[in-house]
This record gives C-alpha cells, structure tokens and sequence, in this order.
C-alpha cells in the first residue's frame, strides 16, 4: 500500500508539471503560460549563461536574437520569467538567473575530467554499443 501511494504521488508531480530544457524558440516560451492555465508548473533547466557568451563563441550568433530571431537567448529569457522553478548547475548561474527565490542548484555531475579539455577515450565496445 505504501509503494502505492509513493507512486501515485510521482504521477501526480508528472501529470502536474513540465520541464523545459534550454527554451530558446518562441514556441517553447510561448508555452509556458498556456500550461500554467491548466494548472501544470514550469520547470526551465539551463545550464548555460548565454547573455554573456564571448563574441567569437559560435553560440553567440546562433542564439543572438538579430541573427536568430526564431532560436535566440530573448526567448529563453522570457521562458526563465514566467517559469515557476529555474534549475541551474552552478552557483553563478542560480544568481544569474534569479536568486535562491526562484532559482535552484541542481550540480553538473558530469566528471571534472570531460569539463578541462582533457582528451580521454572511449572504449571501442561502448561506441558499438
């Protein structure tokens, strides 16, 4: 019976939320306030400070609003303002976008090692896999 009320309650938080990862089109910030009227909350995960991404970055053309009107950081922007929770994977990012309010760490877990350009390799039976 326990496990039974346990998993009634995921569903319900499924049934009852959205998440969305990196909105950057109109289409996925135009959403967010129709799920709202129906009662689901919003969950944005970024992991990317994309109003400070330098020049010579390809992402910064690629989301810049002139250049990618229908892909471009303005959308994502508007996604995190009407979001009800904010998902970010460092402490910069959760003052970036919003404070502790609004705003919650959720760590990289990736290893440190795939973050510093080190150069590792793969063993061959996982890329066949």
């Amino acid at each position: 019976m326990k496990r039974d009320s346990r998993l009634s309650g995921v569903l319900h938080l499924l049934l009852h939320m959205a998440s969305e990862q990196r909105p950057l089109t109109s289409e996925l910030a135009g959403v967010v306030p129709h799920l709202q009227r129906r009662g689901i909350a919003v969950v944005v995960e970024v992991d990317d400070d994309f109003r400070t991404v330098p020049v010579g970055n390809p992402a910064f053309w690629s989301t810049h609003p002139r250049a990618a009107p229908e892909k471009s950081r303005h959308h994502l922007s508007q996604a995190i303002r009407l979001a009800d929770l904010v998902t970010v994977s460092t402490p910069a990012l959760v003052a970036r976008y919003g404070g502790p309010e609004k705003v919650i760490l959720l760590r990289n877990l990736v290893p440190a090692r795939y973050l510093l350009g080190h150069r590792y390799s793969v063993p061959r039976r996982a890329l066949c896999a």
